[in-house]
């Protein structure tokens, strides 16, 4: 483990932000997943571990902004993934709906291509699931509910469209 996060602390040193902003997002999400990994492996101080992940998937959203919507919203899922683990809803529903939104500004974008959004309505589905996941939470299960109805509407007019999947099949 220790070897892994040197070895994304040195890359670091030469992928700055300013000039190498994918290296470093990527790095620093590597950083985060390797905290996140630690943490499943029972280390000795676990809030260390969640606090560096948290840490460093904020500097990863500092490269992957919403002009990256996949990689934002990667990141995003494991910053999301690491608050709702840790108890902590506020600032997860924060998150979740930030990436919501983002999937429904990026699906709205008539100067994105059909193939663009559909594989990211795909790919990020799981933000719905994860709406409703917090609804649950927070005993609101009718607002739950309606996402939910929303979110299989949603794929219902997909499949009726003939929107089809990258492997072209018609899987949502």
């Amino acid at each position: 483990f220790l070897g892994e996060i040197n070895s994304y602390r040195a890359g670091l040193q030469h992928c700055l932000l300013e000039t190498h902003a994918q290296g470093y997002g990527n790095l620093h999400q590597a950083l985060g997943n390797a905290h996140v990994q630690q943490r499943r492996l029972a280390h000795p101080h676990p809030q260390a571990s969640w606090q560096s992940a948290i840490h460093h998937y904020t500097e990863a959203l500092k490269a992957f902004t919403e002009g990256t919507p996949a990689e934002h919203l990667k990141v995003l899922q494991s910053l999301i993934s690491v608050y709702l683990t840790r108890g902590n809803l506020d600032p997860a529903t924060a998150l979740q709906r930030q990436g919501s939104g983002l999937i429904r500004r990026v699906l709205s974008d008539d100067t994105r291509p059909d193939s663009e959004k559909q594989r990211l309505a795909i790919q990020f589905a799981s933000f719905n699931q994860v709406t409703v996941d917090l609804w649950v939470q927070q005993s609101n299960y009718a607002e739950a509910l309606e996402t939910a109805e929303a979110d299989k509407n949603s794929l219902m007019t997909w499949l009726l469209a003939g929107w089809q999947h990258p492997d072209n099949t018609l899987t949502p």
